[in-house]
C-alpha cells in the first residue's frame, strides 16, 4: 500500500512524503526508504534482465519480478515521473531506476536519468524574457551556451527533466530531492533554441517559477 502525504504551507522541498506498507511476517509493516543497487554485480547475484536508460546510459541489472510504482513528484517548479521498485517477498524498497556512464575517472558514475515532465506554466508578463539554453545538461568550461529570448505568448514545449533523484529518510516518511535539475526545452519549434536550462532564474524565463506544490 502506497500512501502520498502532500503538506502546505510547507518549506522548499518538503511538500511531499511518501510511505510504503506490506505484509512482512505476517504483518503490516512499513517499508524503508528505497536503497541502489550496486552499478557492478557478482556473476549470478542477481536474476533478471539487462535494461538501457532512456539517455543512452550503461545498462543496469534490474531484479525479475518486482512491481514498478511511478511516482509524481513536486520539484519546487514542475512535477517529474519518478519510477520506484517495490520488492514486495523481501519487504524491500529499490531506486527505480540508475543511470551512469564512464568517462571523467576510472569505472561508472552517476549522471541522473532523463524523467517526464508534467507542469502548468505561468508565463510572465513581460514582453520579453532571457534564458540560457545548454547544448548538453551541464556547465563546465568550453560548452556552447545559446542565450534565447522569449517574447511574450511564445510556444515553449518541455521535452524532459533530469537530475539524480535522491531518496532521504524524514523519521516515517520519506522524501525525494532532486539536485543539479536541468530542464530541456524547445522554443517556437525552433531547434536553434532547443535544449537543456536550470537555475531558478532561467526556468522562471520559460514560466516555470519557484513556488509551492500546485495540485
Amino acid at each position: 500500500m502506497l500512501v502520498t502525504y502532500t503538506h502546505q504551507p510547507a518549506l522548499p522541498g518538503t511538500e511531499q512524503s511518501w510511505q510504503v506498507f506490506g505484509f512482512r511476517n505476517g504483518k503490516m509493516a512499513l517499508f524503508e526508504q528505497p536503497g541502489a543497487e550496486p552499478a557492478t554485480n557478482a556473476p549470478a547475484q542477481f536474476t533478471g534482465v539487462l535494461m538501457r536508460a532512456q539517455n543512452g546510459g550503461a545498462p543496469m541489472i534490474v531484479r525479475g519480478q518486482l512491481d514498478i510504482v511511478q511516482l509524481r513528484a513536486w520539484t519546487g517548479n514542475f512535477y517529474v515521473i519518478v519510477p520506484l521498485r517495490v520488492d514486495w517477498r523481501s519487504g524491500k524498497l529499490l531506486v527505480g531506476e540508475r543511470c551512469l556512464e564512464s568517462g571523467g575517472g576510472p569505472g561508472l558514475h552517476e549522471i541522473g536519468c532523463d524523467m517526464r515532465v508534467e507542469a502548468e506554466r505561468v508565463p510572465s508578463n513581460a514582453e520579453f524574457n532571457f534564458a540560457r539554453i545548454f547544448p548538453t545538461p551541464e556547465e563546465q568550461a568550453g560548452i556552447s551556451v545559446q542565450h534565447a529570448v522569449i517574447a511574450k505568448g511564445a510556444d515553449v514545449q518541455l521535452l524532459k527533466a533530469r537530475s539524480i533523484a535522491t531518496w532521504v529518510q524524514d523519521g516515517d516518511v520519506m522524501r525525494l530531492q532532486f539536485p543539479d535539475l536541468w530542464l530541456k526545452v524547445i522554443i517556437d519549434n525552433n531547434t536553434d533554441n532547443e535544449g537543456w536550462i536550470h537555475g531558478e532564474q532561467d526556468l522562471a524565463a520559460v514560466g516555470l517559477p519557484a513556488r509551492g506544490l500546485v495540485q
